[in-house]
């Protein structure tokens, strides 16, 4: 547990680091980058890291499962990364704005809908029904502690 702990520490203190390096690659003639550019590598460094803090907390044993927080992490990475490739960034491929509009805002939806399904799956998994099941009571103390309730006051 104590390694974790010390990851997500070293993680958190290194991202601002990491941002601040993405802002000083142009002025520093590293790179000849847009104010555009460097706004969109820091938005994928950002996307990135909250990808590593999620996969980190869902594969910690001691944590709680959160697929929803790895679910938005991982539509952050895939939406930032194509606006970092659209021609407002890097250009990787010469799609008109309204194309790549339409590109990114449909992988995005399609991501985020394949994710939800996956989600419904952690989240309801056969594992946890045989849980709720175990703990269950026995049907007639159920249907006797109803009866109670639906009975009127004397």
């Amino acid at each position: 547990m104590q390694s974790n702990v010390r990851f997500v520490a070293l993680w958190a203190a290194l991202v601002p680091v990491l941002t601040g390096a993405c802002y000083l690659i142009e002025p520093l003639g590293i790179a000849s980058w847009t104010e555009t550019q460097t706004g969109l590598t820091v938005a994928e460094v950002n996307a990135a890291s909250a990808l590593v803090l999620a996969l980190v907390a869902f594969f910690w044993a001691r944590s709680v499962k959160e697929p929803a927080a790895l679910q938005g992490a991982v539509s952050a990475v895939a939406v930032a990364t194509l606006a970092l490739g659209s021609p407002a960034g890097f250009a990787w491929w010469s799609f008109s704005d309204k194309a790549t509009a339409l590109l990114v805002s449909f992988v995005g939806l399609v991501l985020v809908l394949i994710l939800t399904l996956l989600n419904r799956m952690v989240a309801y998994a056969p594992e946890t029904v045989e849980v709720e099941v175990a703990k269950a009571q026995t049907p007639d103390v159920v249907f006797g502690a109803i009866a109670d309730k639906l009975q009127p006051p004397a």
